[in-house]
């Protein structure tokens, strides 16, 4: 019985582990919202932004990720940006709820533009729904600590920024720092030492000719219990912003294709994207489904126009 309470206690940790860790990973619009994976992006470009996200993933499976994503990040001054992100994330009776504020200074140097950024966030995970499961055992301690919630504190930091308004780059480190808050009933340890981090690389490339931008970029990430995986993304904006379409494949374990559409209405951007895996899951669900709306409000010290992206 000692065998078996062992492996719950290191199951629940690493459930726990992996729905936080992948939370750096579960975003794809992350090319049109920077700071979802990198704090350094928080109040870039001078300007203040409302932003939602809802992401269903292997949708029409069973218990399948739904994650719902809401922040504010902006400039507080030419120097200051500042953020607060609200995230909840639920697979089947696992839940976790993500309190997260995010800082960044900014530096300017010649065609240089970058901030280097910190974010902090409080974790809560919970075991729901799982009173009536038959391969629940009732009163188990275990158990009731989980359903009564598991705090855990992290931190990341990240340095984003672009060159010549043209050529952007950034590369974070989610969960670099992470310490559980609450007591586990047990002895079995979970290495958190593994070191994740995400690089981004992307060029903004404008054909005036035909009032047209188009962006391609990589993202390269390796998280903690989240396989090595690279991103190649393409964004094409056209009539400033008023069409957005997108392409990304991901190369790694469960190879991945996604599309995006977009518009802009005023100072609202709309986002809707859909990808497939090609792994064998892929055959009992109808892939997956993210949107995203985006309002941005520019800073009295900005030039009136899109931030940059």
């Amino acid at each position: 019985m000692k065998g078996i309470r062992n492996i719950l206690i290191f199951s629940l940790l690493l459930v726990s582990g992996v729905l936080i860790s992948q939370e750096a990973a579960v975003f794809t619009h992350y090319n049109i919202q920077p700071v979802l994976i990198n704090p350094g992006a928080t109040g870039f470009g001078e300007y203040h932004q409302f932003f939602g996200n809802y992401r269903s993933k292997w949708s029409s499976f069973d218990g399948a990720p739904k994650t719902f994503t809401f922040m504010y990040h902006g400039a507080v001054n030419d120097r200051i940006g500042l953020g607060a992100q609200l995230y909840s994330d639920r697979i089947g009776a696992n839940s976790v709820l993500h309190v997260q504020l995010n800082y960044a200074y900014k530096f300017k140097a010649d065609l240089f533009d970058f901030g280097i950024g910190l974010s902090t966030g409080i974790q809560r995970f919970t075991l729901r729904d799982i009173n009536d499961d038959p391969f629940v055992q009732p009163n188990d301690v275990l158990i009731a600590q989980a359903m009564d919630g598991v705090s855990s504190f992290d931190a990341s930091v990240g340095i984003f920024g672009s060159y010549d308004n043209a050529f952007r780059f950034g590369l974070s480190f989610p969960n670099l720092v992470r310490s559980r808050l609450s007591d586990i009933t047990g002895d079995v340890e979970v290495d958190v030492n593994e070191f994740g981090y995400m690089l981004f690389l992307g060029y903004i490339h404008e054909v005036t000719d035909y009032d047209f931008l188009i962006e391609p970029s990589i993202l390269i990430k390796k998280i903690r219990y989240v396989p090595f995986q690279l991103d190649a993304n393409v964004l094409f904006k056209f009539l400033q912003e008023q069409l957005i379409g997108g392409l990304t494949y991901s190369f790694g374990t469960g190879d991945r294709l996604g599309f995006l559409i977009g518009t802009r209405i005023d100072k609202l951007r709309l986002y809707y994207s859909y990808d497939v895996n090609f792994g064998d899951l892929q055959q009992y669900n109808n892939g997956s489904h993210e949107f995203s709306i985006n309002y941005i409000i520019p800073s009295k010290s900005s030039s009136a126009g899109t931030p940059a992206q």
